[in-house]
């Protein structure tokens, strides 16, 4: 167990509160380019919405995450118009409902900043050769997101550390795939759950104990100096 880990579990007290309120549309940012978004998945939920009227259980909830690097709107509910495995369903939905300038809807509210009595929250990193990264995504293979080649990390989630094991995580990647290790600190987009270790047959999956998980992904906030100088494709 890492030092930065150590110090993390320490802080007892600390926990993310969750809660509900009515938020208009209008007030609200989508944490993706709308660039990247589907016009046609914007037009269906529109219309369908328009149709039937909004319904958090059919189209899916709005969730506004609360760190200390800020705010980002996540998927939040199941439903029939949903994509739960899909990182941008969230940005549609909110595109659609911020196009038809619908009034206030509930969105769930998951606060994982700081106390405000002065207990951290904790700080989660991500090791990879991917350059200028800006979105830990949901995995949607089986080899995982670390770049690594256990097979251990499943589908549907995106993977952080602690700060030393995402070092060894880069540098894993960057030995087996070639380019330059790189570790990101990131924050969570939506709730996190430690990474278990042992799968439903008892076997140890290879991760680390510090490793934790989320369905809604990570946004980098700044990447950390490795002291590494060299080429991209050079380093060894």
């Amino acid at each position: 167990m890492t030092l930065v880990w150590s110090e993390i579990n320490k802080l007892g007290k600390w926990a993310p509160v969750d809660s509900e309120e009515h938020i208009d549309p209008s007030e609200l940012n989508v944490g993706h380019a709308y660039d990247r978004l589907d016009d046609r998945h914007v037009r269906r939920l529109t219309d369908s919405i328009s149709q039937h009227g909004y319904s958090p259980e059919q189209h899916g909830q709005l969730g506004l995450n609360i760190t200390d690097h800020g705010e980002n709107i996540y998927h939040h509910a199941d439903g029939s118009e949903t994509h739960p495995e899909d990182h941008l369903h969230h940005a549609h939905l909110l595109k659609a409902l911020q196009n038809m300038g619908h009034g206030p809807v509930p969105v769930h509210l998951h606060d994982q900043a700081s106390d405000p009595e002065g207990e951290p929250a904790p700080r989660y990193w991500h090791g990879t050769t991917v350059k200028d990264l800006e979105q830990v995504h949901p995995n949607h293979g089986t080899k995982g997101n670390f770049g690594n080649n256990l097979g251990v990390h499943e589908p549907g989630y995106a993977y952080a550390t602690s700060r030393r094991s995402a070092e060894h995580y880069a540098d894993q990647a960057a030995l087996t795939h070639g380019g330059r290790p790189r570790v990101y600190e990131v924050h969570p987009n939506g709730p996190v759950e430690k990474d278990p270790q042992y799968d439903g047959n008892g076997n140890h999956r290879g991760n680390n104990d510090d490793d934790v998980r989320s369905r809604h992904g990570f946004t980098v906030v700044g990447e950390e100096d490795l002291g590494h100088h060299d080429k991209d494709d050079d380093w060894h």
